[in-house]
């Protein structure tokens, strides 16, 4: 064992002398340039809701369009693909589906960006609990065209990133709904109750959670 030992001692002491015998040690400063960005912000411009008329019948569904509204209720640009027949801001919508009757109002969400041009992906999240479940499915997410004046209706699948591809007015064009560095984007989807059903005349409610980011 005794010769491995040295063989050992021999390699750290090279080691010991190669570090000792470097020439010149140097330290160079260089500089660090950075450029910040304004924080991103979700306003709730209108809450959703789906009434009074949700049937207390277990596994029951009642759906809520949100996926064709107006420019005005979007901020996007007049004469575009979004040609909802009525507004959504400030107005009841039928729903559908045999859990509920009556009328609901569709999520109305405003985005400010640090500027025109910016890009930002949006998530709209499913919720679950004992009494209901939610699916975000029926939305749109404004995806505005540079420099053509039109705007696409992005659906946005629940969970997944969803990316506008430009936000703000870049047209120009007066008496238009487009507002520079403003997105909004609407949200509606599918309710279910639980198997067990929900008591009559109950308020129910909870959170679902969308998440903005920069591109």
């Amino acid at each position: 064992m005794q010769p491995n030992k040295t063989k050992i001692a021999l390699v750290i002491g090279a080691l010991f002398l190669g570090a000792s015998g470097a020439s010149n040690a140097v330290q160079g400063s260089f500089d660090i340039t950075i450029a910040t960005i304004a924080d991103l912000n979700v306003t709730e411009v209108q809450a959703l809701s789906f009434g009074s008329s949700v049937f207390t019948t277990g596994s029951s569904v009642c759906n809520l369009e949100g996926n064709d509204p107006l420019f005005g209720d979007v901020l996007a640009e007049d004469g575009t693909v979004i040609t909802g027949a009525t507004t959504y801001l400030a107005q009841d919508t039928a729903l559908s589906g045999s859990g509920c009757a009556g009328g609901g109002r569709v999520g109305i969400y405003e985005v400010v960006t640090a500027g025109v041009g910016d890009t930002i992906s949006v998530t709209v999240n499913s919720v679950s609990n004992a009494d209901f479940t939610f699916s975000p499915n029926s939305n749109c997410l404004p995806n505005y065209l540079p420099g053509t004046g039109a705007n696409a209706c992005l659906i946005m699948a629940p969970g997944v990133p969803n990316t506008s591809a430009v936000t703000g007015d870049l047209s120009g064009g007066a008496g238009e709904g487009a507002v520079d560095n403003t997105l909004r984007f609407t949200v509606g989807g599918t309710l279910t109750t639980a198997v067990g059903g929900l008591t009559a005349a109950t308020p129910y409610s909870d959170v679902f959670v969308i998440d903005v980011i920069y591109q």
